[in-house]
């Protein structure tokens, strides 16, 4: 084929030349034959060129997948494994603030366990009572100290301690008086019956009198219509008014609190824990 148009370049060359000898232009001849012979032998070399090259495409193109896949596997180790039914804390140890709103952040997080526990430590007096009902600890499955973002079971057992008023302490012991007897015992001798009584908790029954405005009242002796000397008892908090709005005069009770004031004549003062 290549011959076949190298010969067709050289007829052309000859008929460019007409009515010339033919001897004379043997040199053209041979040149239009090289001229050729040039000319496929380039065309060939691009068109070898040229499949190298796709060749060279399609080997890379073959490629790609595997490395995309090797990618894809690396990528896969390196991810963290599941993490099943464990949840990320979402405060630390040291959250401070009101209790319900770290057992809010517990319950929203997923834990299925949050438990509340009172520390009854709080007094009555105006800047202890800034405390109430604040953080005291926390604890995750028996640890006190960990951060925002550990993990535990959504099972695990979290127990939020708050702070709490000390009168309201289920636990607390009181030891039974009449208040005649404590009125003998501090007209007796005041000093041993401040270090009997002062501090102390006890339930104390007597007559009541002497109701104010504020909620506060007196009990004296049952058995001593003209007694001048009693307990005095001062409530805490606000909610115990309402079991004072029920009372009457002369009615007989008992008051369980605690003892704040003694002296032989005037008295016993006692912060009220409970009426009933």
């Amino acid at each position: 084929m290549k011959k076949i148009i190298a010969l067709l370049l050289v007829v052309a060359i000859v008929l460019g030349f007409t009515g010339c000898e033919l001897e004379e232009y043997s040199d053209d001849i041979s040149s239009g034959f090289e001229i050729a012979d040039d000319f496929f032998d380039d065309t060939s070399s691009t068109n070898d060129s040229s499949a190298d090259e796709d060749i060279s495409q399609d080997e890379t193109s073959e490629q790609t997948p595997s490395e995309e896949s090797s990618s894809e596997e690396s990528s896969s180790e390196e991810a963290p494994e599941s993490d099943g039914d464990s949840i990320a804390v979402p405060i630390s140890n040291s959250f401070s603030g009101e209790y319900t709103e770290a057992v809010e952040k517990f319950k929203n997080a997923g834990f299925k366990n949050v438990k509340t526990k009172a520390s009854y430590e709080v007094g009555t007096g105006f800047f202890a009572s800034l405390s109430l009902n604040n953080i005291k600890s926390i604890s995750i499955d028996g640890k006190t100290s960990f951060s925002s973002g550990d993990r535990f079971d959504k099972n695990t057992l979290i127990i939020v301690t708050y702070k709490e008023y000390e009168f309201k302490n289920p636990d607390i012991k009181f030891t039974s008086y009449t208040v005649a007897k404590m009125i003998k015992d501090a007209e007796d001798n005041e000093l041993a019956a401040e270090e009997k009584y002062y501090g102390k908790y006890v339930a104390v029954k007597g007559r009541v009198d002497g109701i104010d405005d504020s909620g506060d009242f007196n009990l004296y002796p049952t058995n001593d219509s003209w007694a001048l000397t009693g307990v005095s008892c001062e409530l805490l908090v606000d909610e115990q008014k309402e079991a004072v709005k029920k009372l009457k005069k002369g009615q007989v009770i008992t008051v369980k609190g605690k003892i704040t004031y003694v002296s032989d004549f005037l008295g016993y003062s006692m912060e009220v824990y409970s009426i009933g």
